[in-house]
């Protein structure tokens, strides 16, 4: 057995309990290993950060001892949730759960993964914010019930759960056997048990749902992958067969994780009344679509999001040219990832094209950002075919060429891109991370404090929750990173309008040219050295496709 925590007992740790352990601080992993000693446990205590240690194999062996049988994760941290989903079997083979309380202690969950990680604890997560229950929403997601900042001491704030210790004492019990049945009975699949105790009475009931296997398909052009429930999958073929005889579709509702670059599917919207299905073409209406996606948000806690649409083929083929064109207007009026996914009408969803993955169309954005670089890297090759070759008198050769041109500048933006978030991911891991993941952070100093205190109060205002104090932070900054996470997805996903944000469009053109042409760099240099080196080849030999022969 081992239990790893990165964090320090706090008084407020202990209150509890009214327990007291001098010196404080006291790293809580000792605390908590020296509790489980007096029940006959030999765990270790290791300090360690969970989200980081899992990137590292020594660590990933202290996490989880060779013969773990189950790794339990009891943070309700999402961070924690995200890491311990993307990290493969063969990194750490112990099978995964999770046991969170809600409600102030009037509801727990358990999670247990499935077999090689499938589903995992993120999809889980996103299957009960589908499936929840009207009275385990309300103790899910009611302020009322939420949490609360409870003052210990003198001007010392933390952001806990009030309950009984009856009622922490009763449902972690019950929470456990829940456990203790699923690790037992080890199923292929995953198993989500969600208890409530009753509003007037001391009993408690429990709601188990098997979840099958995710069907993980990649996206298109990206890096991400789309994540598919089997229960949206067999939605999608009841769907199709309603309609055999022209396409038909629908909206695709999850959420995404730019941490694990997933979608992920747990359920749909029908197309409303007003959309047309023919056999060569579907046409997704509108007709009351709004108004059902924000209750679908508003349903799941504010959780599931539209991700995409979805729609079938009659024949078994891949993405059509008007899907490419819908990709292409997805991508330009909706934040991404957009999914636009299509089927065969007797299979599920095989091909998924990302509109912002598409590099077939030119916007502002991809001439200033992508192709502009890439045109500065290449050019030293264009000039050298325009210099080189016999231009008076155009044959099918010099044709071949310039269409060559072309296409090579299309593919050198292409490459301009890659090369740029790779350039990107290489700057974040040397500078500790995205600067929005600390810039919010009590401790940073890019902002000044009362900048940072009223940039603050409005995201707290617009998530809805409160933002981390500066203890909370120290505390525990896995939950204080995922608020400022939220906040700039909020903010991203409140300033896409390209018009309306004109500057800030145009600084991230800047970012995006100076980031794609950082990269290029060394590309560039070798490309200009062998362009000199081809030059030189040309003069000395005059070859006869040359216009300086002879």
């Amino acid at each position: 057995m081992a239990v790893s925590d990165s964090n320090e007992l706090r008084p407020h740790n202990m209150a509890r309990h009214a327990l007291v352990r001098p010196p404080l601080p006291w790293p809580k992993a000792f605390e908590l290993s020296d509790e489980l000693a007096l029940l006959g446990q030999k765990p270790e205590a290791h300090l360690i950060d969970v989200v980081r240690g899992l990137k590292r194999a020594d660590n990933r062996l202290l996490i989880s001892p060779p013969g773990t049988g189950t790794l339990l994760n009891t943070t309700a941290s999402s961070l924690v949730r995200d890491a311990l989903s993307m990290v493969s079997p063969a990194e750490l083979p112990a099978r995964m759960a999770e046991i969170a309380l809600f409600g102030r202690g009037r509801g727990g969950f358990v999670f247990h993964k499935g077999s090689n990680r499938n589903p995992s604890l993120a999809d889980l997560q996103a299957v009960l914010s589908a499936t929840v229950t009207p009275y385990e929403r309300t103790l899910l997601f009611d302020p009322e019930f939420g949490l609360t900042q409870i003052q210990i001491g003198e001007g010392c704030g933390s952001m806990t759960m009030p309950m009984t210790d009856a009622r922490l004492s009763a449902m972690t019990a019950m929470a456990t056997e829940e456990l203790m049945r699923l690790a037992g009975a080890n199923a292929d699949g995953g198993e989500l048990v969600v208890g409530v105790a009753e509003p007037d009475s001391p009993s408690t009931s429990w709601r188990r749902l098997s979840v099958s296997k995710f069907l993980e398909i990649p996206v298109e052009g990206s890096e991400w992958t789309l994540r598919l429930s089997s229960h949206v999958a067999g939605m999608i073929r009841e769907e199709t067969a309603r309609f055999p005889n022209v396409e038909t579709g629908g909206l695709l509702i999850g959420s995404c994780s730019s941490l694990m670059k997933t979608v992920t599917v747990v359920d749909l919207i029908e197309a409303p009344e007003d959309s047309v299905r023919t056999p060569t073409l579907f046409v997704l209406g509108t007709k009351g679509m709004k108004n059902r996606i924000d209750a679908r948000f508003e349903e799941s806690g504010r959780s599931l999001l539209d991700v995409g649409t979805w729609h079938s083929h009659l024949a078994e083929q891949g993405p059509s040219p008007t899907d490419r064109k819908t990709a292409k207007q997805v991508a330009v009026e909706r934040a991404p990832p957009a999914i636009l996914s299509h089927c065969h009408s007797s299979h599920v969803p095989c091909h998924h094209a990302s509109g912002r993955a598409m590099n077939d169309y030119l916007d502002a954005y991809s001439i200033k950002a992508r192709l502009a670089p890439a045109a500065l890297a290449i050019a030293p090759v264009i000039v050298l075919i325009v210099l080189a070759f016999n231009w008076v008198q155009p044959s099918l050769p010099e044709a071949i060429i310039g269409l060559a041109v072309m296409v090579l500048f299309f593919a050198a933006s292409n490459v301009a891109r890659r090369l740029g978030k790779r350039k990107e991911r290489q700057l974040f891991a040397t500078t500790g991370g995205r600067p929005e993941n600390r810039e919010l952070n009590h401790l940073d100093k890019t902002l000044d404090e009362r900048t940072k205190d009223r940039y603050r109060k409005f995201l707290a205002k617009q998530l809805e929750q409160p933002a981390p104090t500066r203890d909370m932070e120290v505390e525990d900054p896995d939950e204080a990173a995922a608020f400022y996470v939220q906040c700039y997805n909020w903010l991203r996903e409140n300033t896409r309008d390209t018009e309306k944000f004109r500057i800030l469009f145009n600084e991230n053109i800047a970012y995006g040219y100076y980031r794609n042409l950082l990269a290029l760099k060394p590309y560039g240099i070798v490309l200009n050295l062998l362009t000199i080196a081809a030059a030189a080849a040309i003069i000395y030999y005059k070859p006869d496709f040359a216009c300086c022969r002879g």
